[in-house]
């Protein structure tokens, strides 16, 4: 049973990161959009340009989890943009697409992954949420750090803390992106 909880604890929080993309970037690709790439008075950035994406892990930050955590893998994904706040990453199967919200270069996206694992032969089930947090560098690149915060539900959570485990835990991956092509 301690391998079950070793195995289910190290594949929650590995599912909350791995596989994930995230990304944005902004539309102006010229000399003469350079400037607007900054925003304007009021903060304004332009809106991410579309396309295909290039993801690059920078590492885990931090982790409160005690768990050996493996960081996303480099990878590619799609982002496309309303022109204005919003944008939304398409992932690869089996992830679903998310929403981010921009407010001037910054940009948020609270639901990018959610979801639980139930531990085999136990009664713990593990709950994932990770959320990004970034910033749109320029036209075509960006930098930010997904989270990932797990809860455990269940009669049996306090084996996890005999395996050296504390929930509520979270842990942070630093990434960057460039736009890569059309798409």
């Amino acid at each position: 049973m301690q391998r079950s909880v070793h195995r289910g604890i190290f594949v929650a929080c590995v599912l909350g990161l791995a596989c994930s993309v995230d990304a944005d970037s902004d539309d102006g690709t010229d000399a003469a959009d350079a400037s607007d790439d900054a925003g304007d008075a009021t903060g304004a950035a332009e809106s991410p340009r579309d396309g295909v994406w290039s993801y690059f892990d920078g590492g885990v930050q931090e982790n409160t989890c005690n768990a050996d955590l493996v960081g996303d893998r480099d990878l590619m994904f799609v982002l496309e943009s309303n022109g204005g706040s919003e944008f939304v990453i398409q992932q690869n199967d089996p992830y679903d697409d998310f929403a981010c919200a921009k407010s001037g270069s910054e940009f948020s996206c609270p639901d990018r992954l959610n979801g639980e694992v139930p531990i085999t032969m136990t009664d713990i089930v593990l709950e994932y949420a990770v959320s990004i947090a970034g910033t749109l560098d320029d036209a075509e690149s960006m930098s930010g750090t997904q989270r990932a915060d797990v809860t455990c539900t269940g009669s049996q959570c306090d084996l996890a803390g005999t395996l050296g485990y504390a929930f509520p835990c979270f842990y942070t991956v630093a990434f960057t992106a460039t736009w890569a092509a059309e798409s």
